[in-house]
């Protein structure tokens, strides 16, 4: 089970699981010339096929060590871009490290999340879009994702769609305060004044003057409403 186990891209997936494949491997190998003896091994010639596997194992363990290297070495320089705000740059790495074995690092964020990130600093809203409906195809459950897209659809004044991204966030992560800012500015954007102020109830404004402006401005409009 645990052979079969380490063979797929789970989020944790690092090069140590190829190293236990070969390590049963070589144990397989080891218990079968104890059992049928290493003179009778080599006399007949047609039991060295149990060799076959084994070499395909090691030669499959190497490649895909080599797919998981390449993946987090661009991966590590796609984030650091991003945290320098080299956006082309962190497109051109996300692009490298895309690969059809390795989709999601350790934990759990797909490289597309940065990519899109970056496509969103770069106002191409398109292809931010584009990239993070990707990372949620690998990542179904991951909150920043969400967030992130929440942020695309609300800089191109999608208001709805991005009260649905931030929503969806919050399904993983309630309390989360930077979602919850983003979706209260959002309900006012869009009107919603009431569903603004019960989501600035679940967080403090006190020292943030923008966001006690926020509240007070959607309560008066409310109550002009009324």
């Amino acid at each position: 089970a645990v052979a079969v186990d380490s063979l797929f891209s789970f989020a944790v997936e690092r090069i140590e699981h190829s190293v236990y494949m070969l390590l049963m491997g070589g144990i397989i190998l080891g218990l079968y010339v104890q059992e049928t003896g290493t003179v009778n091994l080599k006399m007949q010639g047609e039991k060295k096929i149990i060799l076959v596997p084994i070499v395909i194992l090691i030669l499959f363990n190497l490649f895909l060590g080599k797919k998981k290297f390449d993946f987090e070495h661009h991966l590590k320089l796609a984030i650091y871009y991003n945290d320098q705000k080299r956006f082309q740059e962190t497109i051109s790495e996300a692009n490298s490290a895309k690969n059809s074995f390795f989709t999601i690092d350790i934990t759990g964020n797909p490289v597309e999340l940065n990519s899109g990130v970056a496509y969103k600093e770069l106002k191409n809203y398109d292809e931010a879009l584009k990239e993070l409906k990707t990372a949620l195809a690998y990542s179904p459950y991951n909150n920043r994702t969400y967030n992130n897209l929440g942020a695309v659809y609300f800089d191109i004044k999608q208001y709805q769609d991005a009260i649905a991204s931030y929503k969806k966030s919050l399904e993983y992560v309630p309390e989360f305060e930077t979602v919850l800012k983003n979706l209260a500015v959002t309900y006012y954007l869009a009107g919603d004044y009431a569903a603004c102020i019960e989501t600035m109830g679940k967080f403090k404004t006190d020292g943030d003057p923008m966001m006690t402006n926020v509240l007070n401005d959607a309560k008066n409009k409310l109550a002009e409403k009324k």
